[in-house]
């Protein structure tokens, strides 16, 4: 193990660094991206010195490394960053052009998709951990409420038109599909580790839904959405895509049965239905089949038929299905359901 110093003539900038293996000396060009091109590509503009070699029996690598840090950081404070080649020491410490780089990266969408797929996935693989971050974070975030929104209403007030922007991306990056299929099984997995609070949080959205303003609120956000025929095919597409994803069919299915499976949630429906489109039909096909539906003009609608009615009264002895799902089947007998 050895600590090197590497010394650029021209600029007198210094570039300092370790290496575990001795023996690599004499051909190695450091890990440093930049030094290492400008090393093989003018090896004698730079002088290479050694400036340890003899360390304590029981040292390993980490603390060569730990010492390695300390003779950058001395350098830095002694002749300043411009003069060092290092763009950091340790973890936390890194020049201001090394800061500056870095921060450009993250506001390129490349870094941007991958930070949130690569977060995404490891909510998914740790729920539990992901569990107890979400806590602390819902708790940091409650302390500090009144703060936040101030900031973000001071952020809406001075950048409507930037806040729209971004309110558009966020909503555009839901609805890409690796982002719906991460944040379907993350709540699949949420849901089946915490049913309670699933249920409390079900009936709390439910209740929010259903007042005036909320749905008020949904019906101007819809209709402007629509107002854009793209934006309304990309929204049928999206619907669709979600229709074909199995996932998403079992859940959307899971959780109707959970909702009709509630007391009086079935007679409440009924009542709904009765009141919309008038009495339930029941119609039985000429293969025993049976099939409800509120209302005659709905029925019919549905099974792709006419003269149920005359059906019902005995008029008729049955009526065919013609353009629906039920193309092809006779019905035999219909009735109304008190």
């Amino acid at each position: 193990m050895l600590i090197y110093k590497l010394t650029h003539v021209s600029t007198g900038k210094i570039y300092i660094g370790s290496l575990k293996d001795s023996k690599r000396w004499s051909s190695y060009n450091t890990s440093s991206r930049v030094v290492k091109s400008m090393l093989e590509t003018n090896p004698n503009e730079w002088i290479r010195e050694i400036t340890h070699d003899t360390f304590p029996s029981e040292w390993t690598y980490k603390e060569v490394v730990d010492l390695e840090n300390e003779l950058i950081k001395d350098a830095v404070l002694t002749i300043g960053w411009d003069s060092v080649w290092n763009k950091h020491y340790g973890a936390n410490a890194y020049s201001p052009e090394a800061m500056a780089a870095a921060k450009a990266a993250q506001e390129t969408p490349e870094w941007k998709q991958k930070r949130s797929i690569n977060s995404k996935k490891w909510f998914i693989e740790n729920p539990d951990k992901a569990e107890e971050r979400r806590i602390k974070i819902t708790q940091t975030m409650s302390a500090n409420i009144p703060k936040l929104r101030e900031v973000q209403l001071e952020y809406i007030r001075n950048n409507p038109e930037g806040h729209k922007a971004r309110q558009y991306a966020a909503n555009v990056a839901k609805q890409s599909p690796q982002a719906r299929e991460n944040n379907s099984k993350a709540k699949e997995i949420w849901y089946r580790n915490n049913p309670e609070k699933a249920r409390e949080l079900h009936e709390k959205i439910t209740q929010t839904k259903q007042t005036p303003e909320s749905k008020l609120r949904m019906s101007k956000g819809q209709k402007e959405r629509f107002k854009n025929s793209e934006e309304l095919l990309k929204l049928k597409k999206i619907a669709k895509d979600r229709f074909d994803n199995p996932l998403e069919r079992r859940m959307a299915s899971d959780r109707t049965k959970a909702y009709f499976n509630k007391d009086g949630v079935k007679e409440e429906h009924t009542k709904k239905q009765i009141e919309r489109f008038g009495k339930i039909i029941e119609v039985t096909f000429e293969d025993g089949t049976i099939f409800q539906c509120a209302g005659r003009k709905a029925l019919e609608t549905k099974l792709g038929c006419a003269g149920i009615l005359r059906v019902i009264k005995g008029l008729r002895k049955f009526a065919t299905c013609k353009e629906s799902e039920f193309a092809g089947k006779k019905i035999v007998s219909a009735r109304y359901i008190d």
